[in-house]
C-alpha cells in the first residue's frame, strides 16, 4: 500500500497548485476533531496567520479540493471530507519512502498545533468584533454557575462492593472527600464543557463556514501551544480579552471588578487539563497569580493537584510542580490517582517526590479498588510484602474473594513468604491455590505459581478434578499452555464424578483449541517415550548400562 500511496504523492506533485492544497488538504483531515464539510475545508485552507479579516475572494472552489488529492482523499455521502483508507493516514505521518516526496510527510501534533493558529486567527477576525458594554450578574452567582471539581467528581461516584475488612482501612476516603469510584477513571466530556452559553445565531454560521467548528474545537487545537509561539499573544487576547456579540470562551467573560476575574478560566482549565490557559494565570498585569486560584480551590474541599491526578493530566502535575502549586506533604492527590486507577498520575507524583506518605493508604485504596497497576507503581521499589499478618493478609484475602487476577498476581509476585501466602489464599478458597486460579481462568497468578517450587500440579478438588481438568472445561487456553509447559502434568488423570480427561472435558465442550493443545502435548510426550524406550533397549544389547 505505502509505494501506491508513493506514486500518488508523486503525481500530485507534478503540479505545484495542486501540491499546496493537497498538503493542507491532508493536515486538516488528520487533526480534525471532527469531520469537515468541504465548505469549512475550503476556508480552513483559505487563510493564515497573518489574516485580519474574512475574504470570499480567498476561498477556494470547494468542489474541486478533492480532484486535487489523488484518490487519497474522498467525499462521504454526508458532504464530509475523509481519506480514503485508514492506512493513508499512517503514510502520510510516518517517514517517506524513497519513492514517495518529503514535503507530504508531517508530524501529527504540528499539524494539530497549526490548525490551532488557523482557529485563533479566524475567531480573531474583525467580522465579529463589537464594541458593546456586556452585563454581567453579580461575583457570586457567576462562580456559582461554574461546576466545581468536587462536583464532577461527585457525578462519576459508585460503589466497588469490596469487603467489609478492606472498607475498614480506607480512611483516606473522608479525608478526600468523597466514597468509592468507578474502576475506570473519570474522563471529561469535552464536548459539554466546551458547550457556549450563548452561540452564535444560525445566519451567521451559513456565511462563516468555519466559525462553529473554530467556536468548538479552538482550545482542543491549542492544548500544547507554548509561551514562545508567535500567536501566543492571540491566544491571550481570545482567551482573556476578546468580546464579541457571542461567547467564545465555554466559561464565559471575566469580570474585571472580581478578586479572581478568571476564576471561570482557571476551573474550565483544570477539568479540561488544559496547562497553557493555566500559564496565562502565572503572570497577570493586575490581581493576584496563579498562587491564589490554587489556594481558592483547595479552601473548597478539592485541590488543583488532587482533581488533576484524578483526572490523569500529566502534564498539569508537572506545570504545578514547577510552579510550586502543589503540597509536598498533601496525600490526597496519591489517593486520587490510585482510587481512579491513573497509574500514570501515580508514577509522576512519586517521581516528583511528591505525597511519598501516603503510599501505604494509596496501596490500601489501590487494592480495594482493583487496580493492579498502580499497585505495582507503588510497590516498586519497597521490600517483598508480609501477607502473614496485617494489612497484607486482608487484602490477600479480599483479592481472592473477588477472584481479582491481576491483585492477585501482584501480591503474591511481592510476598515475603510465598508458602504461607498460598496457605493463606487456600483458607479463603477452600481449595489448593493452583487448582482455583486454574479454575478460575486467572493466567497471571498460574504464572506467578508455577514459578515457585512446591505447587502441586495434580492437586484435586473434591471431585477429583485437578487444575488442568478445570481449565481445559472451561477453555482456559492460556492456563492449559501454561500447565502444559511444565511437562509434568498428568494428561490422563480423571475426576471421580463423570471420569472425563482433560481431553475430554474440553471435547465435551467444544473448545476446539483447547483440545489440540492437549492432542499435541501428549504426542510429544509419546514421541519422546518411544525415543527413550528405543536408546534404553539399544544400550542393554550392547551392555551399557548408563541409564
Amino acid at each position: 500500500m505505502a509505494a501506491t500511496y508513493a506514486r500518488a504523492v508523486q503525481k500530485i506533485g507534478q503540479n505545484s497548485v495542486k501540491m499546496n492544497l493537497a498538503q493542507q488538504i491532508f493536515k486538516w483531515i488528520a487533526c480534525a476533531k471532527r469531520p469537515l464539510l468541504m465548505a469549512e475545508l475550503a476556508e480552513a485552507i483559505a487563510f493564515g496567520p497573518s489574516d485580519t479579516s474574512w475574504d470570499s475572494t480567498k476561498i477556494p472552489d470547494a468542489s474541486r479540493l478533492i480532484q486535487a488529492c489523488g484518490h487519497l482523499a474522498v467525499l462521504d455521502d454526508d458532504g464530509t471530507a475523509r481519506f480514503a483508507h485508514h492506512t493513508v493516514q499512517q503514510f502520510l505521518i510516518g517517514l517517506p519512502l524513497k519513492d514517495s516526496i518529503s514535503e507530504f510527510h508531517f508530524d501529527l501534533s504540528k499539524a494539530d498545533a497549526g490548525a490551532g493558529e488557523i482557529c485563533i486567527t479566524y475567531l480573531l477576525f474583525s467580522d465579529f468584533e463589537k464594541q458593546i458594554t456586556i452585563s454581567r450578574p453579580n461575583n457570586l452567582q457567576q462562580e456559582n454557575n461554574i461546576p466545581s471539581p468536587k462536583a464532577i467528581v461527585g457525578s462519576v461516584i459508585s460503589r466497588l462492593g469490596t469487603s467489609y475488612a478492606i472498607h475498614s482501612m480506607l480512611k483516606p476516603w473522608a479525608y478526600l472527600g468523597f466514597r468509592n469510584l468507578e474502576s475506570q477513571p473519570p474522563t471529561i466530556d469535552i464536548a459539554k464543557i466546551t458547550k457556549l452559553k450563548k452561540p452564535p445565531p444560525p445566519d451567521l454560521g451559513k456565511k462563516y463556514q468555519l466559525l462553529n467548528y473554530a467556536l468548538e474545537n479552538w482550545l482542543m487545537h491549542t492544548s500544547m501551544i507554548a509561551e514562545d509561539d508567535i500567536l501566543w499573544n492571540k491566544f491571550k487576547h481570545l482567551a482573556m480579552d476578546k468580546h464579541t456579540s457571542f461567547d467564545i470562551r465555554p466559561w464565559g467573560n471575566s469580570d474585571v471588578s472580581n478578586r479572581l476575574p478568571y476564576m471561570g478560566l482557571f476551573r474550565w482549565a483544570v477539568d479540561a487539563g488544559h496547562v497553557p490557559l493555566l500559564k496565562l494565570l502565572s503572570k497577570l498585569p493586575r490581581g493576584p497569580d496563579l498562587h491564589a486560584y490554587c489556594r481558592q480551590v483547595s479552601e473548597e474541599g478539592q485541590s488543583i493537584a488532587t482533581n488533576a491526578s484524578l483526572r490523569g493530566h500529566k502534564n498539569m502535575i508537572k506545570f504545578l510542580a514547577n510552579q510550586n502549586c502543589i503540597d509536598a506533604t498533601d496525600g490526597r492527590p496519591l489517593l486520587s490517582s490510585a482510587a481512579a486507577g491513573n497509574d500514570s498520575a501515580a508514577r509522576l507524583l512519586l517521581e516528583l517526590g511528591l505525597c511519598v506518605d501516603a503510599k501505604i493508604e494509596a496501596l490500601q485504596i489501590a487494592t480495594g479498588s482493583g487496580h493492579a497497576a498502580v499497585m505495582h507503581i507503588l510497590l516498586e521499589n519497597e521490600p517483598p510484602l508480609d501477607l502473614q499478618d496485617g494489612w497484607g493478609k486482608l487484602a490477600l484475602a479480599d483479592a481472592a474473594k473477588r477472584h481479582s487476577d491481576e491483585v492477585l498476581a501482584v501480591l503474591l509476585g511481592k510476598a515475603a513468604s510465598f508458602k504461607i501466602a498460598i496457605t493463606d489464599v487456600r483458607n479463603v478458597w477452600d481449595n489448593d491455590v493452583l487448582l482455583e486460579a486454574a479454575k478460575q481462568g486467572m493466567d497471571k497468578v498460574v504464572k506467578q505459581l508455577l514459578a515457585r517450587d512446591g505447587v502441586d500440579l495434580d492437586s484435586k478438588d473434591k471431585n477429583g478434578q485437578t487444575p488442568l481438568s478445570w481449565a481445559a472445561e472451561k477453555g482456559y487456553k492460556a492456563v492449559v499452555k501454561q500447565l502444559l509447559a511444565t511437562d509434568s502434568v498428568n494428561l490422563d488423570s480423571k475426576d471421580t464424578q463423570y471420569g472425563r480427561t482433560p481431553l475430554l472435558w474440553a471435547a465435551a465442550n467444544g473448545y476446539e483449541a483447547v483440545v489440540k493443545q492437549l492432542l499435541e502435548t501428549a504426542s510429544t510426550l509419546t514421541r519422546r517415550t518411544g525415543m527413550a524406550g528405543r536408546r534404553c533397549r539399544g544400550r542393554q544389547r550392547t551392555g551399557t548400562r548408563r541409564w
